[in-house]
């Protein structure tokens, strides 16, 4: 239930890359796994990701779908974990899904922020969204409501069954 919710926002890498961390897998999704203890002792039960779904870092397009990529390929961002996040990039999606699991075992929620661009297609959205819920056991999700409405996610049988953050921490 939203009332008994004590939740910790992070950035995946940012949380463990500094040696202060002392973790093993330092910016990943592994080293979030080796401080499950000190985010028991915060007393949260739920963490909201800064965006970690693949993006190109190098660009202002962040949250692109399908952007060209420098050899004019296609990049199909939002529908997978970001890989520089893993410590192995080949398997980024075991990992994030390793992630989860062990954050469920801990009794902690794993939601997502995802900003969608405007002109984003609602459909795709809409996929984009029950693929986390489905494939990765997402337990809920921030979005940009101003481009995705909130009727779209309580009226969908999937995404309506988690938790859905719609507006900004300062709205």
């Amino acid at each position: 239930d939203f009332s008994e919710v004590i939740m910790y926002q992070l950035h995946v890498r940012g949380f463990t890359k500094h040696s202060s961390s002392k973790v093993k897998d330092k910016g990943t999704y592994l080293g979030i796994i080796e401080k499950i203890p000190y985010l028991k002792e915060l007393g949260i039960n739920a963490l909201m990701l800064l965006p970690c779904y693949e993006f190109d870092e190098l660009s202002l397009d962040v949250g692109s779908y399908n952007a060209p990529s420098e050899n004019g390929t296609k990049n199909t961002y939002y529908l997978s974990p970001k890989s520089s996040y893993a410590s192995d990039v080949r398997h980024s999606d075991v990992e994030f899904k390793e992630f989860v699991r062990q954050m469920h075992l801990a009794g902690i929620e794993v939601l997502m922020d995802i900003y969608f661009r405007p002109g984003t297609n609602l459909y795709l959205m809409t996929d984009c969204l029950r693929h986390w819920v489905i494939n990765y056991h997402i337990d809920g999700f921030r979005v940009n409501q101003e481009v995705m409405p909130a009727i779209s996610l309580v009226s969908d049988p999937i995404i309506s069954g988690v938790k859905l953050l719609t507006s900004y921490w300062d709205e």
